[in-house]
């Protein structure tokens, strides 16, 4: 039986690393739920296969500039899976090439967000919302979800933090509690959730 020798490994390492990077940035962009360890492999194996496939050539021309190799390692193996990985985040982020692309073959398309709690609040957490929490206890949670707001992206755990808390006085106006604070409430004592616009729109 051969065993796998330094140069093996080496070279297994400069092919899996552009893809290693690429999923990485993905997945720190990528809502929900972090990637299964055990599906790694196969991600980092299917996104450099399409890395040396359609970036490298771009390396490969005879007429292009020269580089030392130190840089031109560089460039391959880090600096451009980088750019590909924001790119192809970015793209897959807005939905637009995908959308354009399955509306031009007549396919449905599949959101990568799976759970409605990740979409949701993915899509809230971008301009803020207004939020009525209500808890297994009948009370009643009024407060604002913005970009210093955290959700839980976690199945096992659905937490919230809400940034502003705010209550109702007399005439049933939103007031911001004094002193301004923010508040945490745990997944399993949240029933429902009111998202709103603004204050007025209740």
């Amino acid at each position: 039986m051969n065993s796998i020798g330094k140069t093996e490994l080496v070279e297994l390492f400069g092919f899996l690393l552009p893809g290693i990077i690429i999923v990485f940035i993905f997945s720190l962009i990528k809502p929900g739920p972090k990637t299964e360890y055990k599906f790694l492999l196969l991600y980092y194996i299917i996104a450099s296969t399409f890395y040396f496939i359609f970036i490298r050539p771009l390396f490969e021309f005879k007429d292009g500039i020269s580089l030392p190799l130190w840089l031109h390692s560089i460039l391959f193996y880090i600096v451009t899976p980088i750019i590909v990985g924001v790119i192809l985040a970015r793209v897959l982020q807005t939905g637009k090439v995908a959308s354009k692309t399955a509306d031009f073959f007549k396919l449905q398309t599949l959101s990568l967000i799976e759970d409605a709690w990740d979409y949701t609040f993915y899509k809230t957490l971008n301009d803020g919302r207004y939020a009525i929490v209500t808890l297994s206890d009948g009370a009643q949670i009024y407060g604002y979800i913005g970009q210093a707001s955290f959700v839980s992206s976690s199945r096992e755990r659905s937490d919230l933090l809400m940034e502003s808390v705010y209550e109702l006085d007399d005439d049933e106006q939103w007031n911001q509690v004094e002193p301004p604070r923010s508040i945490y409430i745990k997944g399993e004592q949240i029933t429902l959730i009111e998202l709103i616009w603004s204050q007025n729109d209740r």
